[in-house]
């Protein structure tokens, strides 16, 4: 990880905001950038499905299926009807 605060402590946390930073971090190939804010967003909202998600996500270009199946999992028990999240 390079240092980068998942939340700045100079504003307020903004949900969309930083999940279009972990976005970005996570499609450069930045997986512990994207990982450390979709956690940072994940302690003040545990069901967030998108951060569920991408997270499960980040676990699986890791090799981390087994985490994998089980963040995604969850994110589906959110959210069952979205297609794009299926495991």
């Amino acid at each position: 990880m390079t240092g980068i605060a998942p939340f700045p402590s100079s504003r307020a946390m903004s949900i969309p905001a930083d999940l279009s930073r972990a976005l970005s971090h996570h499609r450069q190939g930045q997986l512990d950038e994207a990982e450390a804010i979709y956690q940072a967003v994940l302690s003040h909202d545990p069901d967030h499905f998108d951060c569920l998600h991408l997270l499960g996500v980040v676990q699986r270009q890791r090799g981390g299926s087994d985490a994998a199946v089980r963040l995604i999992s969850r994110a589906l028990t959110l959210k069952p009807d979205v297609a794009e999240a299926t495991p």
